[in-house]
């Protein structure tokens, strides 16, 4: 019974550990497109992860970004694209661990919480 019972808990353990490797990833590329709309939600389209990707929003809360971690993303990703430099996005909440996230893709359903300047 005990013997049943650890091997159940590990299967359980390594379960949820496999679940938790796949929501928690990162993906990077090149920016080659930064776009902000009438509303303020800041777009990017990054090489290797999308095209005209929804990142954040400058004048409300979207995801984990309020409008003052946008602004300094905002300013993040238009270095990037000016030097054809590399971003490097992390996710938290990502079913999709693929990193390519198609066009017009919501960042903020992958669970996006961290961008970097590479």
């Amino acid at each position: 019974m005990f013997r049943v019972n650890l091997l159940s808990g590990m299967f359980l353990v390594l379960s949820v550990m496999s679940g938790q490797v796949l929501a928690n990833h990162s993906c990077g590329g090149v920016v080659t497109r930064v776009d902000v709309d009438a509303n303020g939600v800041v777009f990017a389209s990054i090489a290797s992860v999308g095209d005209s990707l929804r990142v954040c929003s400058l004048t409300e809360k979207l995801g984990m970004f309020n409008s003052t971690a946008c602004n300094a993303s905002f300013s993040l990703l238009l270095s990037a694209k000016v030097t054809s430099s590399k971003v490097k996005l992390w996710f938290n909440n990502d079913s999709e661990p693929d990193c390519y996230k198609g066009s017009w893709g919501d960042m903020t359903v992958h669970g996006l919480y961290h961008i970097r300047y590479e």
